[in-house]
């Protein structure tokens, strides 16, 4: 299926999908940037900025963990967390690791380990956490979890229906945000 280049705040995305992404950034309140950077190749197509890290975001027509993409982004020579996100949101069939929370997508999460704290990433699930009353943001989903927009961390907050239905509704009026319209 052929993309649809889309125009979305004055920025003319490759993808429709691209732009729904980018609308619900903008109603989560997430600071991001298109297209931001090229690591030998790959262009991530977007940067998000959050508590201290920039976290690079690839998006694909997907409900699926994509191998072959992941590959190609861990060979890319990016040293920076890279979050894959899909067709639609939050990811319908999911995998998680703890009870009810909302898988966003994928994350490639940065560890250090060893004596000499040498870096590794690894890929996992990635949900939607953090909720404080009137933030949202998102984290891997095991073990000293670490929200990368706002930066809390050690006590995972499970992901409840108030925030599925905010997740839900910002997502549907980022789809809104992007139809196609006559000229």
């Amino acid at each position: 299926m052929k993309a649809i280049p889309t125009k979305y705040r004055g920025i003319l995305f490759r993808s429709r999908l691209e732009a729904k992404w980018a609308s619900f950034f903008d109603l989560m309140n997430w600071h991001w940037q298109y297209e931001p950077c090229d690591f030998n190749g790959w262009i991530p197509d977007f940067a998000i900025y959050g508590f201290g890290k920039t976290i690079y975001v690839e998006v694909k027509p997907t409900i699926i963990f994509l191998p072959d993409i992941a590959n190609k982004i861990d060979l890319s020579g990016c040293n920076n967390e890279v979050l894959l996100i899909g067709e639609t949101c939050p990811i319908p069939s999911r995998d998680t690791m703890c009870g009810d929370n909302t898988q966003l997508g994928w994350l490639r999460t940065e560890y250090e380990c060893g004596p000499v704290k040498q870096t590794t990433f690894e890929w996992g699930t990635c949900e939607f956490a953090c909720y404080d009353g009137s933030r949202i943001g998102f984290a891997e989903p095991s073990g000293g979890w670490f929200c990368r927009i706002y930066g809390t961390s050690g006590k995972y907050y499970n992901f409840n229906h108030v925030i599925e239905d905010m997740v839900l509704e910002n997502w549907s009026l980022a789809c809104n945000s992007s139809q196609w319209k006559k000229p």
